[in-house]
């Protein structure tokens, strides 16, 4: 039994392909990432190049943004941490407890 073959060529990439004359639709593209290739192509908005993202300019740094003087730095460039931010010492597991509700659903082992 002789199979009957189609060629044709892929629109995008210029590929000749062949397939079997069997019924139903044909192929386009000679394969998938030829097909999202014309998807994205056909897709692309009109001020994006297509098969790129587009990229945002920089961002202008604010006008009237107060900067910190090179006094305040730390050595590293930085604002040191203030020393109220640190955890306080705890007097005791009950003192991490204090002035909340204990939850219902964990206990103590």
């Amino acid at each position: 039994m002789d199979v009957r073959m189609i060629y044709r060529t892929c629109p995008t990439c210029g590929h000749r392909f062949g397939q079997p004359d069997d019924p139903g639709r044909k192929r386009r593209f000679c394969s998938d990432a030829c097909k999202q290739a014309a998807y994205r192509t056909a897709s692309a908005p009109p001020n994006r190049p297509a098969g790129g993202l587009r990229r945002r300019p920089p961002a202008a740094p604010a006008k009237n943004t107060p900067v910190a003087p090179a006094s305040v730095l730390g050595p590293t460039g930085r604002r040191p941490m203030l020393a109220a931010a640190a955890p306080a010492p705890s007097a005791g597991p009950a003192a991490g407890l204090a002035g909340r509700t204990p939850s219902t659903t964990t206990r103590p082992p």
